[in-house]
């Protein structure tokens, strides 16, 4: 394949890579010198603009950064207390690694102008002041040590508040109370923002710590077609081929993927999608009045996990650490809660696609397709002893449904062309998000912060007799049954690599269904089943697979 040339066109050859679309769950990692300070009202604003926010005199922050530290306080006095101390790279990636996540993205720098990791380019970094360490370097290496598994990233804000060259609030540093100008602590004076600082810094951190995906904020001024040209040609043409991927914020129309920002799309959105937030309320940064009761329930991850995926996305979902560099026991309890659940139920997250017939039906299930495998129905309500489902699943006589993780296979039936299933008994007390070991295998206690019995429990299809290749699922799907019927649309992708070259997704089912549900128990709400189904040669039919959305963008707030 040809390089990759800073052109729309050349650039629009990309796509987001396998690993990407198949990851479903990242985590972002908000941290800087406003980790300090680290204060907002509560599901209001984001801690993390403490800065901008001190501006205005107007807002909370401003009055409350007067009475904490005193008007002459001016925020670069925060630089020398963001010390990182408490910082262990090593317990944060397996941190990530037990929450089930697939791929994390540290703010290498924010819209405060500090970088994070060991920049030439300016001495507002972390190495030259604060920490006196290269945190970037520190995870990163931590990371490919401990957690190799997982795919590495780095969020770039484009551009910075108030850096003299560009500010982007319209003037330099100023005291907010007498408005006399004040130093951006660290800056190098004399360059173009775009060509001697912007730039170099995204191709520092692609060329010396090679991020799998590139997370820019903003936009505005930039050299992104020369800069992605670069980063793209680079993973491509090295010993070790990398695929790498680029979200739609680099100031150019070209995206490997669209990014909602805690908001998600209402229906499956074709092109690829990664929905972020935090798990405070209304907080990508630490916010130290946000109290754990506030905080995201597991379920309530779940909740979001689920139809996010469902729907063709990914969840970034973020934490803030302290200035110290630990992370909240709250936000800690809440990843590992979600860790357990996934251990269970991954199988119906992780490599799986979106069903071209409907993401989801009513408020309570979803679906999710796992190519060559099965078929998960989604319940994110208790289903009581019988779910029926008023949707055209993929099922016909003979196919197993099942529970994730019970063993046995669960009664259904077809009745006026809806799927109803028999549900176990009773799963366990109220309280519960993953229940006894004895259906889940995650835990053997109540998880905290749930509140309605019970998350997403996958319930699973596995059909027998079929097979399927296919295209796109907004494309047609060729199926082979020795019936001549496929028992319903499945979405099968082609998927571009990093080279250009495609490769289109086969359903090949196992000859063996597994089993997971128990004997004598009610269905978690929460739950997913699935359906999948044997090799088999056969007549061959085409039906129309039609995305239930076309892809689209969604305004999201400035962060």
């Amino acid at each position: 394949m040809a390089d990759y040339e800073a052109t729309d066109t050349s650039l629009a050859g990309h796509q987001a890579p396998y690993w990407f679309s198949d990851a479903k769950f990242g985590i972002f990692i908000h941290w800087g010198v406003y980790s300090v300070p680290a204060w907002s009202p509560v599901g209001k604003q984001y801690a993390e603009w403490y800065w901008n926010h001190m501006q205005d005199r107007n807002n909370a922050v401003y009055a409350y950064h007067a009475q904490t530290y005193g008007e002459d306080f001016a925020y670069d006095d925060f630089i020398p207390m963001f010390r990182a101390e408490r910082f262990d790279p090593r317990a944060w990636v397996e941190l990530f690694r037990d929450a089930g996540a697939q791929y994390h993205v540290l703010t290498s720098k924010h819209h405060e102008g500090f970088a994070l990791w060991d920049t030439k380019l300016s001495e507002r970094n972390s190495v030259k002041m604060g920490p006196g360490r290269d945190l970037v370097r520190e995870l990163f290496d931590a990371s490919a040590k401990y957690t190799p598994e997982l795919h590495r990233g780095l969020y770039f804000s484009m551009p910075e508040w108030f850096n003299p060259d560009n500010p982007w609030m319209g003037h330099a540093p100023r005291n907010p109370y007498t408005l006399e100008p004040l130093p951006y602590t660290g800056y190098v004076s004399g360059k173009d923002y775009v060509k001697d600082y912007q730039a170099p810094q995204m191709l520092e951190l692609i060329h010396d710590y090679a991020p799998e995906l590139l997370w820019c904020d903003i936009g505005g001024v930039n050299d992104s077609r020369n800069v992605l040209a670069e980063y793209f040609n680079l993973a491509k043409n090295s010993r070790k081929p990398v695929d790498v991927a680029v979200n739609d914020r680099a100031g150019i129309p070209f995206h490997d993927f669209t990014t909602p920002e805690y908001t998600t799309y209402a229906n499956t959105v074709v092109a690829k999608w990664e929905s972020s937030r935090g798990l405070d309320p209304f907080s990508y940064g630490y916010n130290r009045a946000t109290p754990d009761d506030a905080y995201m329930t597991t379920q309530e991850v779940v909740h979001n996990l689920v139809d996010i995926v469902s729907k063709n996305g990914n969840l970034l979902l973020d934490i803030g650490p302290r200035a110290d560099g630990t992370i909240p026991e709250i936000m800690q309890t809440r990843l590992r809660e979600t860790g357990r659940w996934l251990k269970v139920n991954g199988e119906a997250i992780y490599d799986t696609t979106y069903w071209s017939r409907m993401a989801q039906l009513g408020q309570d299930l979803r679906f999710t397709v796992r190519q060559g495998k099965a078929f998960y129905i989604h319940s994110l309500a208790e289903p009581g002893s019988r779910l029926t489902v008023e949707a055209p699943v993929p099922i016909r006589s003979g196919d197993k449904v099942t529970l994730l993780g019970h063993d046995r296979p669960l009664t259904w039936a077809v009745r006026g062309g809806a799927l109803v299933i028999d549900v176990p008994g009773p799963l366990g007390r109220p309280g519960s998000t993953c229940g006894s070991s004895r259906w889940s295998g995650a835990t053997e206690r109540p998880l905290a912060g749930t509140r309605t019995g019970w998350a997403v429990r996958p319930f699973e299809v596995r059909s027998v007799n079929r097979s399927c290749t296919g295209r796109p699922a907004d494309a047609d799907c060729v199926c082979r049954s020795p019936a001549g019927a496929c028992g319903g649309p499945w979405a099968c992708g082609d998927r571009r690599r990093s080279d250009g070259t495609t490769s289109t997704g086969v359903l090949h089912r196992g000859r063996r269904a597994r089993r997971f549900h128990g004997r004598g128990q009610r269905a978690p709400r929460g739950a997913a089943f699935a359906v999948a189904c044997d090799p088999h040669p056969g007549a061959r039919m085409r039906r129309q697979a039609v995305s239930s959305a076309r892809a689209g963008r969604l305004p999201h707030p400035r962060r």
